[in-house]
């Protein structure tokens, strides 16, 4: 029967054609499945998200109004909990997985109140895109019946794969990752960014470090982010700075979208010193107005630390290519 019901579901959300007709579907199995309420979403402050971003549900709207209002989607003990697995779990697992603070306590007996007594979870993760879940939850005076937590697992992930599709975040044929041959045939490599390319990736990590220096506040018990141990040191001092300003932010999605603009920008970064001068003071310049707190200092050396790479651009990559020729 499960095995049955996963067949039908998959075929129907594959020959879905809107996001609405998709959520239908989402609530019929969702009560299938023995629960009254759904959740599909990336896990951003989705009012303020600098990218387009996925919501489905249909939990009661006091608290979607909570939700918003404390902008829980990077900090919500569910989401949290969701990151450090790929598999679904059930909402009573959540002290296995990650040490709860008294404000994650009050989010949760706060969820409780309006009416999500229990749930399960399916983590969606995919390289490249926010973090993201889907969530199935019980009114008060229900539990999650365990005899369907195998279709609640491939249902979340079957229609978070869906709402991508239909809200356009999954890739299309013309940015999927790709290999290109290396000049002699002497291996692979990612094909190199176009000018247009590079200018944007420029514009793209002045706007997202931007975002994140506006929202630094002190560190907060509920954002327990860390810098991956490949990134410290080996992409450089700027690089190690422009994760500390995303780590300052308390926002997981800040500290992501940095991470992925550093292994990014990695290449650039080597052949800088070829194009370039005076990259070493400019870096002092940046260390010193953040370790001050100077946010509106630190705003101006990066806004022109990022116009002089834009304008750099055709030098960086004739620098690369010619390194690579080598």
């Amino acid at each position: 029967m499960v095995i049955a019901t996963a067949q039908q579901f998959a075929l129907a959300v594959e020959a879905a054609e809107s996001i609405d007709e998709l959520s239908n579907l989402l609530d019929a199995i969702t009560g299938e499945m023995g629960c009254q309420f759904f959740a599909l979403s990336h896990h951003v402050d989705l009012p303020r998200a600098p990218q387009p971003a996925i919501r489905i549900h249909n939990y009661p709207v006091e608290w979607e109004e909570f939700f918003d209002a404390q902008r829980l989607g990077p900090s919500d003990p569910v989401h949290r909990a969701s990151h450090l697995t790929n598999v679904g779990f059930p909402w009573s697992r959540l002290p296995q997985l990650i040490v709860l603070t008294r404000r994650d306590e009050e989010i949760l007996a706060r969820s409780r109140r309006v009416g999500l007594a229990d749930g399960f979870t399916v983590p969606a993760h995919i390289p490249g895109e926010s973090a993201g879940s889907c969530s199935f939850a019980t009114a008060h005076g229900r539990t999650i019946r365990t005899e369907w937590l195998p279709l609640a697992q491939f249902v979340g992930a079957a229609a978070f794969e869906g709402a991508r599709r239909l809200s356009g975040v999954r890739r299309t044929d013309q940015d999927r990752p790709r290999l290109s041959e290396a000049p002699n045939h002497n291996g692979f490599r990612a094909p190199r960014h176009t000018e247009a390319e590079l200018r944007d990736l420029y514009v793209w990590s002045g706007q997202i470090l931007s975002v994140a220096l506006r929202n630094i506040r002190p560190a907060q018990p509920n954002h327990r982010l860390s810098v991956r141990p490949s990134t410290k040191h080996e992409l450089g001092p700027v690089a190690d700075l422009f994760v500390e300003v995303a780590l300052a932010s308390g926002n997981v999605e800040h500290l992501r979208t940095v991470e992925q603009l550093n292994d990014r920008l990695a290449p650039m970064r080597r052949v800088e010193p070829e194009v370039l001068d005076e990259i070493d003071e400019e870096y002092v310049m940046l260390r010193d107005r953040f370790d001050r707190a100077d946010r509106a200092g630190f705003a101006r050396v990066l806004g022109r630390y990022h116009r002089r790479r834009f304008r750099a651009v055709p030098g960086l990559l004739a620098a690369l290519t010619a390194g690579e020729r080598s």
